[in-house]
């Protein structure tokens, strides 16, 4: 087994802190890849094990760092799943971090990113309950929060579009997961993101059969999708960049459309993707075209 470096950093929490039940929270870098990483709000129990079944390292009050230098098998057990997350790992790290601490002022503002969404939020004094704060909480995709003298609500872009809350708090939208952690008595602030799978199995290089008829030999092109963020998409088809790039995500399989040019036409594409394969029509006017077409990840 290669060397392993495990760092634990003791620290005092401050008068802020202790109203915590846990005081660090989970994060996961699992490459050395940007935005590689997962996190899991205080409290959340886990047991990294090495390739033998050992476990050396665990969730506790005391910040740490496990470096990964070898095969390992990291086990998370969320409170609003009843299964443990797995993860294997032979890269990066496994912290304990310090929940962070939050001043008393009357009004304080953040602007924070995670997993390519940005919350935008205020702790402010409550009025009706004296020593209390409440929350206003909003992400970048339209998602918002608001926990005001005991009482909470949250919906997507309207205010009329409520979404279920679960426990405190996991937040279930058709574009993902808000999962959000907020303690009245001192206006502490937790929350990660996580992006609605659908969206993410559309990223790679997928590898689409353009054949004009089905008797014709195989030919076949590259759609690659770079980015998935909210409803667009982007990346290229042909070798030319996606334009206008949408998906829609609200039925059990994801459509999606965009359109391509090359010097003379402009060609226009959509399709779904079901059980991990691409179904396609492209159109093409100017040439009175119109191909369907397949496609299955490389």
């Amino acid at each position: 087994m290669k060397t392993q470096q495990l760092i634990i950093l003791a620290v005092f929490l401050n008068t802020a802190l202790i109203s915590y039940s846990q005081r660090t929270f989970l994060k996961i870098t699992k490459s050395n890849k940007a935005n590689d990483y997962k996190m899991y709000p205080p409290g959340t129990k886990f047991e990294l094990k090495t390739k033998e079944g050992y476990i050396v390292f665990k969730n506790s009050d005391d910040p740490g760092l496990m470096e990964i230098d070898g095969n390992y098998t990291l086990y998370v057990y969320p409170d609003w799943k009843d299964d443990a997350d797995v993860f294997k790992l032979s890269e990066g790290k496994v912290e304990k971090l310090l929940t962070s601490s939050y001043s008393e002022a009357e009004n304080k503002s953040h602007s924070i990113e995670s997993n390519g969404v940005t919350a935008d939020y205020t702790v402010s004094d409550s009025k009706e309950r004296k020593g209390k704060k409440n929350l206003e909480f909003k992400l970048s995709n339209g998602i918002t929060f608001i926990y005001e003298d005991d009482k909470y609500r949250a919906y997507l872009n309207e205010e009329h579009n409520y979404i279920r809350i679960k426990g405190k708090y996991v937040i279930k939208s058709k574009i993902g997961t808000l999962k959000l952690s907020f303690n009245p008595s001192n206006g502490a602030v937790w929350w990660v993101f996580d992006k609605n799978q659908k969206q993410n199995n559309l990223i790679g290089n997928w590898k689409i059969d353009l054949r004009p008829t089905p008797s014709s030999p195989e030919y076949f092109q590259i759609l690659v999708i770079s980015k998935v963020e909210g409803k667009t998409i982007e990346g290229t088809f042909y070798g030319s960049p996606i334009k206008d790039g949408l998906i829609n995500t609200n039925w059990e399989s994801t459509y999606f459309s965009f359109t391509t040019s090359d010097r003379s036409n402009d060609y226009y594409h959509s399709g779904y993707m079901l059980n991990g394969k691409l179904y396609g029509i492209s159109y093409c006017p100017n040439r009175s075209l119109t191909a369907p077409w397949t496609g299955e990840l490389k």
